[in-house]
């Protein structure tokens, strides 16, 4: 198992991966991660909070969309791009088969796509296990968020120039080189360049007065997003991942501003990671940790 030395395991989280080895098909599982700012936790229980500051509070959001949504539809069809290093389980001859970890940027994604295609073709799998959670601690500064995710989209840059054979000559055959080409490639990369154009085009569209194609666009966006929030929470609340009194307004606040601040920063993270993945290839960019006490082991 691999686990992030500022991260902590839900009581139950080990039990209920350790359940699905039982089927001797599956190599790897991963497990949900949370922001752990987000939750306050004891020896029994995690309780819910979004009483946190704004930066937590969107990516708690962006995670519950990432976990419950995203990765989750992902490992049904046998497409799962990550592992998180966070939180990993895998069996140890698949480790060695594939040559365990390698030295790059993403280990966690690289290892990952490793055992992906070691896999392909036969009966064994991956396994997501959205009732296992991990904490993890979130960025709490801008400047540490921007660091994170362009260590993180250099290390799809560099993933998809490792693997680029198997990816570009099973695209439209395999579903995982389908999703991280066209999904995760032209739809999350490329097109965060396009939008950089599309807005330039945008201001003059407003310049000659022709508002309608903007307000269809924005209609169109908005509602994407806002029914990927709204699936999100209420596949979260499933799970036990449930928000109470004031912390319902706070959500609403918070999808706003995801909506119209926190999707620019990250789409200047991909478009600045993808650069800097061929300008800065071996710069780390550290984030630093708060060294909170969380008191995650408190008697209720």
């Amino acid at each position: 198992m691999t686990l992030d030395a500022d991260s902590i395991l839900k009581p139950d989280a080990l039990s209920l991966v350790s359940k699905t080895f039982d089927d001797k098909n599956v190599v790897a599982a991963s497990g949900v991660i949370q922001i752990l700012q987000s939750f306050n936790l004891s020896q029994k229980k995690a309780k819910t909070t979004f009483k946190i500051k704004l930066l937590l509070r969107l990516q708690a959001i962006e995670y519950i969309k990432s976990c419950f949504c995203y990765k989750a539809s992902l490992a049904k069809l046998e497409s799962l791009l990550v592992i998180s290093g966070a939180f990993g389980i895998f069996r140890k001859d698949i480790l060695l088969d594939v040559g365990g970890f390698s030295h790059t940027i993403g280990e966690d994604l690289d290892l990952t796509l490793k055992i992906q295609f070691h896999i392909q073709d036969t009966n064994k799998k991956i396994v997501y296990v959205p009732e296992a959670i991990c904490y993890t601690e979130g960025p709490e500064t801008f400047k540490d968020l921007i660091k994170q995710r362009k260590r993180w989209q250099k290390s799809f840059i560099e993933a998809l120039i490792n693997f680029r054979k198997r990816l570009f000559k099973d695209t439209l055959t395999k579903p995982l080189p389908f999703f991280m080409i066209v999904d995760a490639l032209v739809i999350g990369v490329l097109s965060s360049f396009i939008i950089v154009v599309f807005t330039i085009l945008v201001i003059d569209n407003i310049m000659n007065n022709t508002l309608s194609n903007i307000a269809l666009y924005f209609y169109i966006f908005i509602s994407v997003h806002l029914t990927y929030n709204v699936v999100g929470l209420f596949i979260a609340y499933f799970y036990n991942v449930r928000y109470k009194g004031l912390d319902n307004i706070r959500i609403v606040t918070t999808i706003i501003l995801d909506l119209v601040v926190y999707r620019i920063i990250i789409l200047y993270t991909i478009i600045v990671g993808t650069i800097s993945y061929f300008t800065e290839k071996n710069e780390w960019n550290k984030v630093d940790r708060s060294g909170h006490n969380y008191n995650v082991l408190k008697k209720d």
